[in-house]
């Protein structure tokens, strides 16, 4: 049996064939090779695109997410150090075995004594007085220097109202000094407004910062905590001890850092001496912020409550320096 004729070409596929005849016949084109300039041309045209971008994205997160701070001052010592003067020293003050700070106060033969517990919190306040000369300056200048560095979060405040004890870096209200104060500065300044303080007062509150009592312990009695080298028979103790915070009429937990930060204006050099109980308040929308250290703090005692709308965020994390590092709490 003969086999069938082979079926006829479709028009399409004699074109499809005809091209393909053609292009196998003619010779393979070299690739044009591009000048080395316009390479790195494009090369750096790429580089460029993605440095832009990460820019603008970091600007972002800056601006409306997390932001990198630097702690200015000692305010906030005990919990965050800033030491661009070299003032504190990290010493087991106590011979407990747990780190303490020292910080030398406007009075040469002063040392500002926190003691510390086990995980960094503040466990009691005290000064060391009648030191001799050039003591403090050598315990202060055999500790190296410590300025802490935080990470803030920016949009802490955008969703929850600010919450006792929170370390947050706010806008300082410009205002003029109150009238019972008028020598005091105006901390405002249009070029380095932020500052960073503990929230203490919330929202129409009346807080009143008590007088705490005072005790005088010389050298050589069991209540006599100092186990420093170079302290002679001269030097004693002032203790602190009391409630030294209200919120309206009753007294803070006493297991709240806020309860174990004196605000005592017998210290030298603490403004508005003497002028203990002080009355405080805030309105809605408004929040009293104070340092940890109120021996060298400026803040809401002085100039006010602060609105809320003025809060630019919370401190969640010191990440320098590295043995220190860690997130922060309510009452860290």
């Amino acid at each position: 049996m003969a086999d069938a004729p082979p079926e006829p070409l479709s028009t399409a596929d004699r074109i499809r064939q005809r091209k393909e005849a053609e292009s196998a016949a003619k010779p393979a084109k070299a690739r044009r090779k591009l000048p080395l300039w316009h390479e790195l041309l494009v090369g750096a045209r790429g580089w460029a695109d993605t440095i832009v971008f990460a820019y603008m994205l970091a600007m972002l997160i800056r601006t409306f997410g997390f932001e990198l701070f630097m702690i200015p001052t000692g305010s906030m010592t005990p919990t965050l150090i800033g030491d661009q003067d070299r003032r504190v020293a990290f010493v087991d003050y106590d011979g407990d075995g747990a780190r303490d700070v020292v910080s030398v106060t406007n009075n040469p033969s002063e040392l500002l004594v926190f003691l510390l517990d086990g995980d960094g919190k503040l466990r009691q306040l005290l000064t060391l007085e009648n030191l001799p000369f050039g003591f403090t300056r050598e315990i202060v200048n055999s500790s190296p220097g410590q300025t802490d560095m935080i990470l803030v979060n920016k949009f802490a405040y955008w969703f929850s109202e600010p919450e006792r004890g929170d370390i947050a870096v706010f806008k300082v209200p410009d205002r003029e000094p109150p009238a019972d104060y008028p020598d005091r500065r105006n901390p405002f300044d249009p070029y380095k407004p932020i500052y960073i303080k503990r929230v203490v007062g919330l929202p129409d509150e009346q807080l009143a910062l008590m007088p705490v009592k005072e005790t005088l312990v010389p050298h050589g009695t069991p209540e006599f905590r100092c186990r420093l080298r170079g302290v002679d028979a001269r030097v004693r103790e002032r203790h602190f001890q009391g409630v030294p915070l209200f919120v309206n009429g009753k007294p803070l937990d006493a297991d709240s850092i806020l309860s174990r930060i004196p605000h005592f204006p017998a210290i030298a050099g603490t403004p508005r001496a003497g002028q203990l109980p002080q009355a405080l308040s805030t309105g809605p929308g408004e929040v009293l912020m104070l340092g940890d250290n109120q021996s060298s703090s400026s803040d809401s005692r002085f100039w006010g409550p602060v609105p809320t709308t003025h809060l630019r965020g919370r401190a969640v994390l010191r990440y320098w320096p590295w043995r220190d590092a860690g997130f922060f709490g309510g009452d860290d």
